[in-house]
This record gives structure tokens, sequence and C-alpha cells, in this order.
């Protein structure tokens, strides 16, 4: 019987629910006793016979494993010898949960699911240390939807003592997915190999290769029984990722590829190529319907095969193809609520996002306690239409419907934020950080919180650490030079801009930063026009470039030319204080102090506090009176 330790501490963590347990280990949520907003997954291993200079010695070695792609081993020990491992907490779930036995995942996203874990797997491999349980329920999804091996712990298990399994059977792993070697007690790394192609076994077909009988009668199948080819199980899979697959299914592990990273990128060159084949034999072809022309297969396929066509269209961000495949899934199923949801995205990422938000609602009808559909629409009435009560609307149901959705949290405290409710927002945003202690996003929104409360050491704090944990986060990059900008370090801001432009060439914000340093304190006027045209060609209605374009024009006295941005700005922002300030220097400059006084005025009644624009009204109210 396995014990429930929900509400005892196991180190520094108090078990607060139990998330998941298997034949080797028990998973619990743990909130830190004295950092409120630290939560980790504590593992408890099932072990007997425990060797515990072993167990502490293998546990050294799995923390030593630091990769992107490899969930953070931080901590381990015994409680009353039942040893434990501490590890970073990933609340968006795994493979498992993501793709249900039966159902078949896209080529593309097959593709790159098995670079990411092969990537990590390479990585143990080179310091000669084998995973032995790879499997779907130990692949989980990281908060940027980057994939985490985690259960490096199997290691540890396999050799400081036995579970339940070993204890009757003399293995350690999870049968449906071992190698055979493995069933014989002894795993090398190509066992790892052998697991991560049965899951692509299963990915393209729907299921693993063997899936009868208890531990001993799989593990004769895995030693003694050929799988089934795959295009008999799918006819449509590529003749050349079957190949690929059933080397790495090979029995005798000296007949598979000589590393896991040579079978992923073969793997990935036969899926991502699939539709350079060779089509299929006439014998193979879809009969043809009185009525129907040859090249009409439409009626043939069911809503699912479509909707895979279209998930691999969309990942390869052929958005349009993408949204006939799941228009011709709904047309068959109208109910399809994931469909519409997916269909939103494509629709979203075309900037059609009337059809996005129609989609999103649609999805939501049918499936109305999906979080994940209210989070996408709230990203649409945030990001793009800027109503950000509709946003927090929609983003609180989600909380609503998954309090420990870090995601919905992180994109409530960045609305809040741009309404100003700063509180609000670091409360969120913390609450984000506590539930995934790795979600970059979320330490850069919470450092542009502080940045807006001008708490600068804590907004350069948050953005370097989301800079850790992703090297090539741009918002991040953008938002160090922000902070080193208001601290005066203007060589250190223009490299951060830099660097964030060097990642996303296509944010009009970075560029319109770069620009203001080249303005405001280098003084190098060319480079601030072309950064601001630059901001102006990718966002034609961004009132802010104009506003700063035309006062870069002021101050090369190119007045007629700052008057033509400046007249954009307030087009299309009848707001902007700033735009009625410059635009009234332009025209006092042109000697045209009526205009110009007005504009002053409509600056002050816009900001109050604006001194300049009272400094300058007051000058030229001088100059009228003469």
């Amino acid at each position: 019987m396995i014990v429930d330790y929900t509400g005892q501490q196991f180190g520094n963590y108090r078990l607060t629910r139990r998330l998941g347990q298997g034949a080797f280990a028990s998973v619990y949520l743990g909130q830190h006793i004295r950092i409120s907003t630290q939560r980790a997954a504590i593992k408890i291993l099932h072990l007997i016979d425990v060797d515990i200079n072993k167990f502490q010695q293998e546990a050294e070695t799995t923390a030593t494993l630091v990769h992107p792609n490899i969930v953070r081993l931080f901590d381990f020990d015994l409680r009353n010898d039942v040893p434990f491992l501490v590890m970073d907490y990933a609340p968006s779930g795994s493979l498992f949960a993501r793709h249900a036995r039966g159902t078949r995942v896209p080529l593309a996203t097959i593709a790159q699911y098995a670079e990411q874990i092969a990537r990590a797997l390479q990585y143990a491999h080179n310091k000669n240390v084998i995973h032995r349980d790879v499997k779907p329920e130990n692949i989980l999804v990281g908060p940027n939807d980057e994939l985490l091996l985690g259960d490096f712990g199997i290691a540890v298990i396999s050799r400081t003592g036995r579970t339940t399994l070993q204890a009757s059977f003399g293995t350690g792993g999870t049968p449906l997915y071992m190698a055979p070697e493995m069933f014989k007690g002894r795993p090398e790394k190509a066992s790892d190999q052998y697991s991560l192609a049965i899951m692509v076994y299963q990915w393209l077909s729907g299921d693993p290769p063997f899936t009868e009988g208890d531990a001993i009668q799989l593990g004769f199948q895995h030693t003694f029984v050929d799988p089934l080819p795959l295009r008999e199980k799918v006819a449509s899979i590529p003749l050349a990722a079957e190949t690929v697959v059933m080397k790495a299914l090979a029995k005798d592990a000296r007949s598979r590829y000589s590393s896991i990273e040579e079978f992923a990128s073969l793997l990935s060159s036969a899926l991502t190529n699939s539709a350079k084949l060779t089509p299929s034999p006439e014998s193979n072809r879809p009969r043809v319907q009185l009525g129907q022309s040859p090249a009409d297969t439409s009626n043939t396929k069911s809503d699912k095969q479509w909707f895979n066509e279209a998930e691999t269209a969309r990942q390869a961000k052929r958005y349009e193809e993408a949204i006939k495949a799941y228009t011709h899934a709904l047309d068959l199923n109208p109910n399809y609520a994931l469909a519409y949801h997916n269909r939103g995205l494509a629709y979203y990422e075309l900037r059609q996002f009337s059809n996005a938000l129609a989609d999103y609602g649609r999805a939501i009808a049918i499936s109305p306690r999906a979080a994940t559909y209210y989070i996408n629409r709230g990203n649409v009435y945030h990001n793009e239409l800027k109503d950000y009560e509709k946003a927090l609307a929609d983003y609180t149901k989600a909380i609503d419907l998954e309090p420990d959705d870090a995601f919905a949290y992180n994109h409530r405290g960045n609305t809040y934020c741009a309404l100003k409710q700063y509180n609000k927002a670091l409360t969120d945003l913390n609450r984000a950080i506590a539930l995934d202690a790795r979600f970059a996003l979320a330490y850069s929104n919470r450092g542009l919180v502080y940045y807006e409360l001008k708490d600068y050491t804590h907004a350069l704090s948050d953005y370097q650490h989301a800079l850790q944990l992703e090297p090539k986060d741009a918002f991040a990059w953008n938002g160090c030079g922000l902070v080193y900008y208001e601290l005066k370090q203007y060589e250190k801001a223009l490299e951060h801009y830099n660097k964030a432009i060097e990642i996303n060439a296509n944010s009009a914000a970075y560029y319109l930063n770069r620009g203001n340093v080249y303005h405001n304190q280098l003084k190098q006027y060319e480079k601030a026009l072309a950064d601001y045209g630059r901001a102006v060609e990718l966002e034609p209605r961004y009132a802010l470039a104009y506003n700063h374009r035309g006062n870069t024009y002021n101050s090369l006295k190119q007045y007629e030319k700052a008057l033509a941005d400046l007249n954009q700005a307030l087009i299309l922002d009848p707001n902007l204080s700033f735009a009625y300030g410059n635009r009234a220097y332009a025209l006092e400059m042109r000697k045209e102090y009526q205009r110009a006084l007005q504009d002053y005025e409509r600056a002050l009644q816009l900001d109050p506090a604006n001194t300049w624009a009272r400094e300058s009204r007051d000058r030229v109210a001088r100059l009228i009176k003469k």
C-alpha cells in the first residue's frame, strides 16, 4: 500500500497535494515553509532495500544535469529512510496528458518533440547517464511550450534500491516503452533511443507496438516479436519515417543508430520532407465515388484526419492552408471545439482578429470549461484590441477554471499593468512565478511592473533572471535597455536594445527605444530617424513613432517634415500630449504664434504637470503681446 504524505514536511517543503503516483514514485506539490512564493515538485521514491550511500552518490550525479530540456533537480534527501527528490514544478502537464492513447500527432510536431527530447538525452549520455524510463508521462511541458525531460530519478532508483516491479521481475522502467535489454537488467544508452522510438511509433500510429499483457508478456514481445510496420497501420506515414523508426526499434542495441541525436536528426528530415515523397501506388489510393473528380479526396477523410492535416500546416506556419483543413473538419463535425479554437489561432497569426474572436467564442460555447480557450480570447482583447476589461474577464474565468494555471495569472497581471493597477499586477505575477519558477515571461512582465513603479533595482533583477531562463527573450533584453536608460547607462542601453532587435527585428517598440538613445542622449539624429522610420514601417499606426520622428526633425530644423509627422501622430492619437507640445514648437519656430499657443494650451490640458509646455506657452504669449 502506498502511503499518502499530504500535509507532511519533507525537507523545506510541506506537501500540499498529491499530483500523481506510479510504480516507482509519488509526486507531490510542495510549498516552501519559509519562502511563500516558492513551490516545487517533490518526488517520493518507493524503494525497498535502499543503499543510502549509493542513493546520495547517484542523486548528486543527477543534480549535475543542467539543460534547457531537462527538469532541474535541485535538492534530495531522506526522511525516515524514505528518499525524496526536489525538482522544478511544471504545471502545464505532460505529453501523456496532451496526446492521449489512440490519437495521432502531426508530423511536424513529432519532429519538434523528438529533436528536443534527443537533445536532452544526448546531453545526459555524454555524461554517461542513462534515463531508463523515457515515456510520455515523463516529458513535461514548460512555460514556453518547450519540452522538459523529467524523472531522471529512475537512474537513482535502478541502482540504489528496488521497486515493487523490480522485486518481481528484476528490472526498472515502464514495460510499454522498455528496450529488450532492459528486461534482462542490462540497460545502455541505446535503450533510451528504443524508448523514444516507441513514443514516436505511438504518435505516428496512435498506439505503442505492444500493448497487451503483463510485464513478463510485454517483455517477451519486446524481445522476440517484431512490431507491425507503421505503414500497415497507417498507410499515409512516410516510408522514410517508417524506415528510421524501425531501425531504432531493432532488438539488438548494436543495430540501432550510433546515437540518439543521429536518430532524431534522420527522423526530423524524414518527417519534414514527407511532402516531397513520391505519391502512394494506385492500389493504395482512395476509391473515387461517382461524380467525384480523381483529385477530390475530401469525402474520404475523417474530421480527425483533417484536423491533423491542419495542425501540421499550422505548425509549419502555412496558416491559410490550415484554416481550410480546420474548416473541412468542422464541416464534418460542427461540435469540434478544438478545431474552432485552433482555427482561431491560425486567424490570429494572419491578424484576422474578428475571425479569431468568433472562433474562440464558438469553442467556448461548446466547451465552456476549457481554460485555454478563454486565455487565447483574452490575448486578442489585450494584445490587439486593447479592450483590457474584456481581457480581464477572460483571464479571470480561466483562473476560476484552473486555479493553478501560471499562464492565466501572468496574462491577467500583464493586463493589470496596462491598466496601471500595479499592486494587482504584482500579486498575479508573483502567483504565476510561485506556480512555475521557470516562467521567464512572468519575470519579464514583473520587471515591467517594477519599471513602471521606478523600482529599477528589482526591475533589472527580474529581467536578468528572465534572460537566465530564456536567453532569447527579446522582451527581457529590451526591458534591461529601458532600465539602463533610466540609470543613464546609455551604452549598456544600446547594447541591450541591439540584442533585442537581433532576436526580433519586427518589433517597432525596440527600434523606438533605441532611437530615443540616439536622439535624446547621443544627438545622433540620422540614426534616430532611421530607427523611428523603421518603427513606422513596422507599425503604420504607431503614433509615438511619428511623434518621435517629428521631434527629431525639429532638432534638425526641418519643420515642414516635423509638422507632417506630428499631424499624423495626432490623427492616430488625439490625446497624445507630447505631440501637441512638439507641434507647437515647430509652429513657434515658423512664427505661427497663435497656432503654437493653442497647441501648448492643449498639451497642458492633457498633462498639467508638463513644465516645459507651461514655460513655452508663457514665452509664446509674451511674443504675441509684443
